[in-house]
């Protein structure tokens, strides 16, 4: 795939993620208080999250080690923050969650996967094949500030998983609203 090819199917997932965006105004997707079994099949929310969010790791390293470019130090501290963020999603976070008992539709499992299999594409691509940060990027204006962005993010995401980790006493069910935190401005601030 060469560069212009790459950029087309950019733009056509931003177009699909617009579409879904006002698609998604109408229908509520059946996950967390809304799961529903007439979407298909359950799974257990656990597993549902882990398998939803693993592939895009193992993706990211197939086409970056699998490219053209031979990676600099500075890719691999870029890679590197989105390993650890995906990591955290995609193990850390599932095996810290107490929802005995509760399920996910697989197909919204599998949509997860697909979303997940072409951010690991685009990136692991891009990466593999496009681009190779010199050791100067490290110390230029945008590195730092989206370093910065990154880990301010991360330690927000955590506090917002914590939050929602503890909101329900053991053996305690039923849908409560998250307080503390960012959690007093925005509805979401676990989703980083």
């Amino acid at each position: 795939m060469n560069l212009e090819q790459y950029n087309n199917f950019i733009w056509a997932w931003i177009i699909l993620a617009v579409i879904i965006f006002f698609v998604l105004l109408f229908i509520t997707a059946p996950y967390g208080r809304h799961v529903k079994s007439t979407w298909g099949p359950l799974i257990d929310n656990k597993m549902g999250w882990i398998l939803m969010e693993v592939f895009v790791v193992v993706v990211l390293f197939y086409f970056v080690f699998t490219g053209n470019n031979t990676q600099s130090t500075a890719n691999i501290i870029i890679l590197s923050f989105f390993v650890f963020h995906y990591l955290n999603r995609s193990l850390i976070f599932p095996l810290r969650l107490k929802t005995p008992g509760k399920k996910m539709p697989v197909t919204i499992m599998l949509m997860g996967i697909v979303f997940n299999l072409v951010n690991g594409f685009i990136i692991g691509y891009y990466f593999g094949n496009f681009k190779v940060y010199d050791s100067t990027w490290l110390t230029s204006v945008p590195f730092i500030v989206g370093a910065i962005i990154f880990i301010i993010g991360m330690i927000i995401n955590w506090q917002a998983d914590s939050i929602l980790i503890g909101l329900r006493k053991p053996g305690e069910i039923g849908y409560k609203i998250p307080r503390g935190k960012m959690f007093e401005y925005i509805s979401c601030p676990n989703f980083r």
